[in-house]
């Protein structure tokens, strides 16, 4: 047997009790199990994680990448597992979140010929939109919507093609999910990763269970982001900014990314990211300033907290006023100088490696972090997988760019961080999923919260120390 057949099995042999618990997951139907899914998900993490080890082990054979087509029969059966996890999960109810059912309302509303940003969903004005299936799940009747206008475009392009229901949703979720991967090979093809290493991506339970599992909207959100990446590295600077312009409309922050992928005195990505927001946002100017009155409270709601919890108790035994609502503040203020500061120090080399640093800090200073706000993570994880010689950097040549990434004249020189700090992430897409314990008995188990962090504090910490 050869080496590469007997990875392939291997393989397949880690994704098939993998595909089982889907089915199993799936046969739930609507009746939330939250601590049972926590169990099946442990499991398969584990797997995962076994699978992530053989393909690094397998790829680290061969440091340099080798053709696309010496790699095509590994990534197309990681693929094939990927979207069968997915049909699986797409037609599976959503009981972990309730977010799919505001999603395919806004679309109904604006379907109506309303703005969704008009009325909030208990409003008399919106009554005779009221069904049996989508009206009683609905969270935050009383307020309007809070999703920008890139999502409401997206919700009523899929209302008007797919019809009002949640599995229209959560379709176009399967399909965006299709896109995102194949963006993501690309990337890696061209940053000179082995285009094995996708699996981070595709076999994430993580991905599999809060996209096509819940509807997220994160999973529409990808695809533009893993474009703007892309088309970064490729110095396609019009495109890097209509790209993560529409990310933006979606999910706000990733315009904390927008300093790390500017080159200063290049005016094509600002100007293309201020025109497709301006374009995208004409259609709700009237009414939609009102999703900002939302975020004072926003600021305040507080679940699955670390270290804002840790500085509000603080704050609060030191006697300041609303603490939380200060360490919130404080910790945007800190990430917004952080991306300001990239444009200061321009490094073309460390986008990727800038934007996971402030994905990550958002994420740990977040006093209301939810298991699928770590999606965007997911892709950075991906491109950034370290290297055996601990992943400092790569060089390859291919064709030009004014990123300082792939020019016939340059040898280009992607900075990686500590695998130490990679795994510490990694591991956390899986911990987060322990936060759900909290909707067993709505009470927090301390024991459960030291597990979520322990790994990736305590790894971040070991960077940390072997640094100084």
């Amino acid at each position: 047997m050869t080496p590469s057949r007997r990875y392939n099995l291997c393989l397949g042999a880690l994704a098939l009790p993998q595909l089982a618990l889907y089915l199993w997951v799936r046969a739930w139907g609507w009746e939330p199990r939250d601590e049972l899914f926590m169990a099946v998900f442990g499991v398969q993490f584990a797997l995962y994680l076994a699978s992530l080890a053989l393909v690094h082990r397998h790829t680290a054979l061969s440091p340099q990448p080798s053709a696309l087509s010496s790699q095509l029969h590994s990534l197309i059966f990681i693929l094939f597992c990927a979207l069968a996890f997915r049909l699986v999960m797409v037609g599976a109810p959503p009981t972990l979140s309730d977010d799919v059912f505001r999603y395919v309302w806004d679309g109904r509303v604006q379907a109506a010929g309303l703005s969704p940003y008009a009325y909030p969903p208990g409003a008399p004005e919106l009554a005779a939109l009221r069904d049996a299936d989508i009206w009683p799940s609905i969270n935050r009747k009383a307020s309007v919507t809070i999703y920008p206008p890139g999502a409401q475009l997206l919700f009523r392009l899929i209302h008007g093609v797919g019809g009002d229901s949640v599995w229209s949703v959560k379709s176009a979720m399967f399909l965006a999910e299709g896109l995102t991967m194949t963006l993501l090979t690309l990337l890696l093809r061209d940053l000179g990763q082995p285009v094995e290493r996708l699996i981070l991506y595709a076999w994430s339970p993580l991905v599999v269970y809060e996209v096509v599992g819940s509807g997220h909207l994160e999973g529409l959100m990808l695809p533009c982001l893993v474009l703007a990446l892309l088309a970064a590295r490729r110095g396609w600077e019009a495109a890097v900014g209509a790209a993560l312009a529409l990310a933006t409309l979606m999910k706000l922050f990733p315009i904390l990314l927008l300093p790390a992928l500017w080159r200063r005195w290049r005016w094509r990505l600002p100007l293309a990211f201020a025109g497709a927001s301006v374009l995208l946002s004409l259609p709700y100017l009237k009414d939609g300033l009102k999703i900002a009155t939302y975020y004072p409270d926003y600021l305040r709601e507080q679940f699955n907290m670390s270290l804002a919890a840790l500085l509000g108790e603080t704050l609060r035994l030191l006697g300041a006023p609303d603490p939380y609502r200060l360490v919130q503040l404080a910790l945007l203020a800190g990430v917004a100088a952080l991306a300001l500061s990239h444009l200061a120090r321009p490094a073309p080399d460390r986008f990727l490696q800038r934007g996971l640093t402030m994905i990550g800090l958002l994420t740990a200073g977040s006093q209301f972090l939810q298991p699928w706000y770590l999606l965007w993570l997911l892709p950075f994880l991906t491109a950034l997988w370290p290297t055996a010689d601990e992943g400092r950097r790569t060089e390859d040549g291919g064709h030009n760019t004014e990123y300082g990434i792939r020019n016939t004249n340059y040898a280009s020189r992607i900075l990686y961080p500590p695998s130490s700090v990679w795994l510490a992430w990694l591991l956390f897409s899986g911990t987060i999923v322990l936060s759900y314990h909290f909707y067993v008995n709505n009470q927090w188990n301390i024991s459960l919260v030291v597990v979520e962090y322990t790994p990736l504090y305590s790894l971040l910490l070991w960077s940390w120390l072997r640094r100084v």
